[in-house]
């Protein structure tokens, strides 16, 4: 049995979260991704450990688990 990396569990993570977005929300997901203002809001409450950082849109809800690498995945794939 083949041993996952960490590297590989966040592209996985990622990429099933990101293919079940209907169309409407993954749109709505890159604006707000987009915007300076919330990167950096996001990215310091990640690096500061804070509760739980998450993305909300509308129902939908995504949680890092892995830090500011899981964030970047997640701005890669998305955007």
């Amino acid at each position: 049995m083949r041993n996952i990396q960490k590297a590989e569990k966040i592209y996985r993570r990622v990429r099933d979260f990101v293919s079940i977005l209907p169309l409407d929300i993954l749109a709505s997901l890159r604006v707000y991704l987009s915007t300076p203002s919330c990167i950096d809001s996001l990215r310091k409450r990640i690096k500061k450990g804070i509760g739980i950082s998450c993305i909300e849109c509308n129902n939908w809800k995504y949680s890092f688990w892995y830090g500011e690498k899981e964030f970047d995945e997640l701005m890669r794939q998305v955007l």
